[in-house]
């Protein structure tokens, strides 16, 4: 997990989230327009996120949710 730095956690939590909106209709991930943001002069433009990168996102924010609620628990 060091060596990778978590990534291959990252990829096999996307292919597990494609078999899930696969298996069960009712879910889905889609494509998107990030609508950018600015803070403290620093611009983040809009840009379109593709299937795959929504897929990547999903999986991303699903870790750190799980994370978050392991460190919850620890405590």
């Amino acid at each position: 997990n060091i060596i990778t730095l978590g990534l291959f956690s990252f990829l096999i939590n996307a292919i597990i989230l494609y078999l899930l909106t696969v298996l069960i209709i009712s879910i889905s991930i889609s494509a998107f327009v990030f609508k950018g943001f600015s803070f403290a002069g620093f611009v983040v433009p809009s840009f379109p996120v593709n299937t795959f990168f929504a897929f990547i996102a999903a999986s991303i924010s699903l870790s750190f949710i799980v994370g978050f609620l392991k460190w919850l628990i620890k405590k």
